[in-house]
C-alpha cells in the first residue's frame, strides 16, 4: 500500500543556516539600496524646488526696471549652478552606493 504523503528530502542544517545567512545579507543590502534611493529622491525634490524658486526670484528681480546696486544679484545668479552641482554630486554618490551594494550581493 502506497502512502499519499509527499516525502521531502531532508535539507542539512548547515545548508539551511547558510541559506538564512545569505538571505539576511541580501535583505540587508536591499534595505540599504531602498534607503539610498529614498534619500536621493528626497534631496532631488528639495533641490528641484529650490532651483525653481531661485529662478523665479531671479527672473522677477532681473525683469524689474530698477538700476539699484544689488550685491546679492551675483550670488542669486550663481545659485542655480550651485544647486545643479550639488544635485549632480548627490546623484553620483547615490549611484556609487547602489552599485557597491549590488557588487557585494553579486560577490556572494
Amino acid at each position: 500500500m502506497k502512502s499519499d504523503k509527499h516525502v521531502t528530502p531532508a535539507v542539512p542544517e548547515k545548508l539551511a543556516e547558510h541559506f538564512e545567512l545569505y538571505r539576511d545579507y541580501v535583505k540587508h543590502e536591499d534595505e540599504l539600496i531602498n534607503r539610498r534611493l529614498t534619500w536621493l529622491l528626497t534631496v532631488q525634490g528639495f533641490l528641484f524646488a529650490a532651483y525653481g524658486l531661485t529662478n523665479q526670484g531671479y527672473s522677477a528681480s532681473s525683469s524689474a526696471a530698477s538700476f539699484a546696486i544689488n550685491p546679492m544679484k551675483d550670488f542669486a545668479g550663481s545659485l542655480p549652478h550651485i544647486f545643479a552641482s550639488v544635485d549632480l554630486l548627490v546623484g553620483i554618490l547615490a549611484f556609487l552606493g547602489v552599485l557597491a551594494a549590488q557588487v557585494s550581493v553579486w560577490a556572494l
